[in-house]
């Protein structure tokens, strides 16, 4: 089951750019290829990297800017945001603010990622940490001077973007199972793609490419101003540096803090949503089966999820005592326009999820047993602060229960109310 809301967040930020960039498009991936050439010099290498070095700032002004917060500006599937980026000692920090009004923060780093999304904190499965893990390490990279200054394997190549035969650095990351580019523009030296391949498991690989484009000066560095990002092919995001300011940062800015306590209770506002939905009904054991069908009819009928699944409790408990008559529609997030009514597309019900106040409960632990408790503890609560429900509750999973330990899921549960 792709997990694309955590893909979207996978690119960060580029800090280096050049100046003759062919224009490229949000609508298809870079076609840089590999030309065959007779093998390289030995110091080839070194070359490549002192000229972009020199080209980008000097080996000063880069080591400067290894710690730096930007403003952006982008757009991915989950819509127009705007986010400060932090990056310092090979980790990076992102916290976003969509158009809708949903924010998160996202962090990556050597040996930890995670990210928040209200009071929750996302884990990850080894399969999704190994990919951030492996981008952290690309972006490092993308700096240049740790690539000198720690020594990375390296290996000139040349790759070719669209008529241009580019020089091209190839890094090795063993510990991590990646391969990593920086290619060059000929004449000016200044960096317009960068990629990794991680493989997270036996014939299974992940790829992220970049392409860099219209630079500006930021902290005394040439940095791209201009980011778009592909995985495997399919756009991600685009980025557009808006400022950038190189200081000391925290690491403690990069932590991971606490999860949020089980049976926390708050009010919160939702927010629009596009939804694709299947109906189940009877017991919540059926859940992982109606999943499997849902994912299926999604790619049958090419509706990429971005975010993780929800379900809509139409009837169940504890009103509803008897499990055959519980009535569930299960739903993903979807990229598609927000219809005004319900629509069909194949077995799919394409709908919105309205904005409105709303009354939440988290709950760490198993999901479907979580899910009564949490039904009751809000039922009881809305009653003590005098909130009318209007609507079914709805419950959000934050993580994958086959990459995560039971007792380490987090869900929440919403009630609409008046």
């Amino acid at each position: 089951m792709k997990q694309l809301w955590y893909l979207i967040l996978t690119s960060g930020l580029a800090c280096l750019g050049c100046e003759k960039q062919a224009e490229e498009t949000q609508a298809g991936e870079p076609q840089a290829k590999s030309a065959k050439e007779a093998p390289a010099k030995p110091d080839h290498a070194a070359q490549i990297l002192n000229r972009a070095i020199e080209a980008h700032g000097g080996a000063e002004k880069l080591k400067a800017i290894l710690a730096c917060t930007m403003q952006v500006e982008g757009e991915s599937p989950l819509g127009s945001f705007s986010a400060t980026s932090t990056v310092a000692g090979g980790h990076q920090r992102m916290d976003t603010k969509l158009e809708t009004g949903n924010e998160f923060t996202f962090t990556r780093g050597p040996t930890h990622c995670w990210a928040k999304k209200g009071p929750v904190i996302i884990s990850m499965g080894e399969h999704e940490k190994k990919t951030h893990q492996a981008t952290a390490a690309l972006i490092e990279a993308m700096f240049l001077w740790p690539v000198k200054e720690k020594g990375m394997s390296t290996k000139a190549s040349k790759a070719k973007v669209d008529d241009r035969e580019c020089d091209q650095l190839e890094i090795q990351w063993p510990d991590l199972d990646a391969v990593g580019s920086l290619v060059f523009d000929p004449q000016s030296h200044l960096l317009i793609q960068a990629g990794v391949k991680v493989q997270i498991q036996a014939g299974q690989t992940q790829e992220i490419k970049m392409v860099l484009s219209e630079h500006q000066e930021f902290c005394g560095v040439k940095m791209a101003s201009k980011q778009a990002s592909w995985l495997n092919g399919q756009p991600m995001q685009l980025l557009i540096i808006k400022t950038a300011s190189c200081a000391p940062v925290e690491q403690k800015l990069f932590e991971k803090p606490g999860q949020v306590a089980d049976q926390t209770i708050r009010e919160r506002p939702t927010t629009l949503v596009t939804i694709a939905c299947t109906t189940m009904k009877g017991p919540y054991t059926g859940l992982e089966t109606t999943l499997r069908e849902l994912v299926q009819e999604l790619a049958d009928n090419q509706v990429p999820p971005i975010g993780r699944p929800l379900m809509i409790y139409k009837q169940g408990p504890p009103r509803v005592k008897q499990s055959k008559k519980w009535v569930t529609q299960v739903c993903f997030p979807v990229n598609l326009k927000t219809p005004k009514k319900p629509q069909k597309k194949g077995k799919l019900t394409i709908r919105a999820l309205r904005p409105g106040p709303a009354l939440a409960a988290y709950g760490v632990g198993e999901y479907a047993k979580k899910a009564p408790e949490l039904a009751a503890l809000l039922l009881k609560e809305a009653q003590k602060r005098k909130l009318k429900p209007k609507g079914p509750m709805i419950h959000l999973t934050y993580m994958n229960p086959q990459a995560t330990p039971a007792d380490q899921l987090v869900s929440e549960l919403l009630l609409p109310v008046k």
